[in-house]
């Protein structure tokens, strides 16, 4: 789940589902991670989610914001490419800065 939190977007299919299994092991999601989750989809969600390891299905990941698009398993690659192919025809410098400004807080 995190590695996907870290990309641009996300395609999940229909019948996914996502969780962060380090608290039911004994671990703690690290810093990093928490930031990062509490980014996406604030607070209490991502502590929600962190502490009680809840199972997010694909129309929750919709609502939440964290998917892109929900495709059926044999379309996530075909609309991951598209995304992909949509980018990378765009001006590369452009994309840089956009990306760049997407982190940087006020």
């Amino acid at each position: 789940m995190m590695l996907a939190l870290a990309c641009d977007f996300r395609v999940v299919a229909d019948d996914a589902r996502w969780w962060l299994p380090e608290i039911e092991l004994g671990y703690a999601l690290s810093e990093k991670s928490m930031n990062m989750l509490r980014d996406h989809v604030g607070t209490a969600l991502a502590k929600e989610i962190g502490l009680l390891a809840r199972r997010l299905s694909a129309p929750e990941l919709d609502r939440m914001g964290l998917a892109t698009a929900i495709a059926s398993p044999r379309e996530t690659m075909t609309q991951a490419l598209d995304l992909a192919r949509r980018v990378a025809a765009l001006e590369p410098s452009a994309v840089a800065a956009v990306k760049r400004r997407a982190h940087v807080r006020a």
